[in-house]
């Protein structure tokens, strides 16, 4: 589906905590894609940029969202029982610059919301800069916006 990836933040090992299939999350991303026929979507991506889950038709889902849930190992080979992934945004404006998402993760069901967790299974994701622009204006163009929390579409 996807054609571009027009913004993107990263889950680093320093930030996710947990149940012991946090470390799977390392790595994996938050893309804003383009599909063929131009309209946004959130996909969630392992390591490599496959994506896993993807929202469904356009606009871009109002925060916070739930991504369809999904069963992958993430992190590497396939097994007999991968295991299933419910994964939520709740921000994508987080943290001290507001360039960081942030959610919770669970393999048992949508987690609770925000107000009633008590020991959550949490992420936190770094704003990277999408594809390598073709020239200098589109470099500084992806500059800017990895500086803003707010996707460019």
């Amino acid at each position: 589906m996807p054609t571009t990836n027009d913004k993107t933040w990263t889950i680093e090992s320093n930030d996710v905590h947990g149940g012991s299939n946090k470390t799977s999350l390392v790595g994996c991303r938050i893309a804003v894609i383009k599909d063929m026929f131009g309209g946004p979507h959130y996909q969630f991506q392992t390591s490599d940029g496959t994506g896993v889950s993807t929202t469904p038709e356009p606009p871009l889902p109002a925060l916070p969202f739930n991504f369809p849930v999904f069963t992958s190992n993430l992190d590497g080979p396939s097994t007999p029982n991968p295991p299933t992934w419910y994964i939520t945004v709740e921000s994508l404006t987080h943290g001290a610059n507001k360039e960081e998402a942030k959610g919770v993760w669970s393999n048992t069901g949508f987690p609770a919301s925000p107000v009633k967790r008590d020991n959550p299974d949490t992420w936190t994701a770094q704003a990277d800069q999408g594809v390598e622009p073709a020239d200098d204006t589109e470099k500084e163009k992806q500059k800017e916006a990895a500086a803003s929390a707010t996707p460019k579409l």
